[in-house]
């Protein structure tokens, strides 16, 4: 009697963290490019006023993330808690003066991100740039 090996259905993937990651820094991206990047720290040397409506990454981040969440049961808690790992992942990707977040709380992964997009000549350009390398890289580590 021969037997044959059979293959299960392939299964459905559902949405994954990584992928809602990757679509939260994309709109947040799209965002930032529409408004513009503020920087919170105007009193440095190179610093320009910001465009009216510009948002910070932070901002722009958050706004994403409510954007990304959708209609759904505890639709505050699931798009808090999409912003606040979108925040960390975008965080751990950052280096100030060559170092990461010293810290891992929602608090200081924002200063460290805001701290970041403070840096002298930070362009709009370049916030995009990282915000669309963090979204490939969540879709790669799909």
């Amino acid at each position: 009697m021969t037997q044959h090996a059979t293959l299960p259905p392939p299964l459905e993937r559902p949405p994954t963290i990584p992928l809602l990651l990757a679509t939260v820094y994309r709109k947040a991206a799209r965002l930032i490019a529409q408004a513009g990047h503020r920087q919170t720290a105007v009193d440095t040397a190179c610093a320009r006023p910001p465009a009216p409506g510009a948002l910070t990454i932070v901002d722009a981040l958050r706004a994403a993330a409510v954007l990304t969440a959708g209609p759904q049961p505890q639709q505050d808690r699931a798009m808090s808690q999409l912003g606040d790992y979108a925040i960390y992942r975008l965080a751990q990707r950052l280096t100030v003066c060559g170092h990461g977040p010293f810290w891992i709380d929602p608090d200081s992964l924002e200063e460290h991100i805001t701290a970041w997009g403070d840096l002298p000549r930070r362009t709009t350009e370049s916030v995009v740039a990282q915000l669309e390398a963090a979204a490939d890289a969540s879709e790669r580590s799909v």
